[in-house]
């Protein structure tokens, strides 16, 4: 049984079965079908007479708060949209169907703003359009090529960052991601060129979060990443979770431990194709949450172990969802990343 103290009342739940919409009082009988949320929840062990409590289902009875335990409450995250999972779609319309379905935010692509600025938009645009639809930006995608990249084409780089930094930043997003070299094999350059980009986005009023990503030859997994995090040693350094490349680089819990909450800055959940094993699977390859092979359950409840309460992002590349009903899609989407954090 689980309980909650409403109007002076126990709001209690079966573990049989639970009805949001049917309250009962302590014999069994109807009352009506309306529950309002409770905000003090407690457990059972009170002096209470529950010997009534034969259906299934919510039940309300007067007593008094003897000898009861506080129930631990999850940690509250935002759940949000990466676009990706709706690539097909105009940019203002991603983030209106965002709203439509009922995320908190959404992750944006400095590519899809530089589309719609370069086909006559304005970022006022997009900022009203968040505004509009009272949506956070957790982090924006991404400054590519500092880890590939010498001398005066370096130089290009980095003011490149400064350009998508600001406009991170200009969005309110207080991350924007960096993605390490596709076919660079090497790391040992990368905690210097993590930390420039750390100097600039302080100018900027951003920070650039470590990524890692499972095929590519740089840094495929979480432990180097985090290694890389560490070996840079500055204070607004972080790293961004992905459930998919946690499973396709076969990364460990355990290396998931390892990583304190302070320097998470998000995460990514996705999950596998079925038939495809792990280290041969790409982008296009996630699909839908609980359709494929990611055990994302024991990679949440080492989340909800470190007490994270940021943001999380459906993220998928998958072109058979982009070709379906995009509120469909986004919807479904956000009811199983629901369903799993809260199970």
């Amino acid at each position: 049984l689980t309980a909650k103290f409403v109007d002076r009342h126990f709001i209690v739940q079966t573990s049989v079965s639970w009805s949001p919409n049917i309250r009962y009082d302590h014999r069994g009988n109807l009352l009506d079908r309306h529950v309002n949320a409770g905000t003090n929840a407690i457990d059972c062990r009170c002096q209470s007479d529950y010997r009534s409590l034969r259906k299934p289902g919510i039940y309300i009875q007067s007593t008094k708060l003897a000898n009861c335990l506080p129930i631990p409450k999850l940690p509250r995250v935002q759940f949000c949209l990466n676009t990706s999972t709706i690539k097909p779609q105009p940019l203002l319309s991603k983030i209106k169907l965002a709203g439509q379905a009922g995320y908190d935010g959404i992750e944006l692509w400095i590519n899809d703003i530089y589309d719609h600025i370069g086909h006559g938009g304005e970022v006022a645009d997009v900022e009203k359009s968040l505004a509009d639809h009272g949506l956070i930006v957790p982090s924006v995608i991404a400054i590519r090529q500092w880890g590939d990249m010498d001398g005066w084409e370096y130089q290009l780089v980095k003011e490149e960052a400064k350009r998508r930094f600001a406009l991170g930043a200009r969005l309110g997003a207080p991350y924007i991601v960096a993605t390490p070299p596709l076919e660079l094999a090497r790391q040992d350059h990368l905690p210097e060129r993590y930390f420039d980009l750390l100097q600039i986005g302080r100018e900027e009023g951003i920070k650039p979060t470590f990524e890692y990503i499972s095929f590519f030859k740089s840094v495929y997994n979480l432990a180097d990443a985090w290694r890389i995090v560490q070996e840079t040693d500055d204070p607004d350094s972080s790293i961004i979770l992905d459930a998919f490349h946690n499973w396709n680089s076969n990364s460990t819990l355990d290396a998931l431990r390892a990583i304190p909450l302070d320097k998470i800055s998000h995460y990514h959940i996705d999950d596998a194709d079925p038939d495809l094993p792990a280290t041969t699977q790409k982008d296009p390859d996630r699909v839908m949450l609980g359709e494929g092979q990611i055990d994302l359950a024991s990679e949440i409840a080492v989340l909800k172990e470190k007490g994270y309460d940021k943001t999380m992002s459906l993220e998928l590349f998958n072109a058979d969802l982009w070709v379906q009903d995009p509120l469909d899609v986004i919807t479904e989407g956000l009811s199983c990343m629901k369903t799993l954090w809260q199970d």
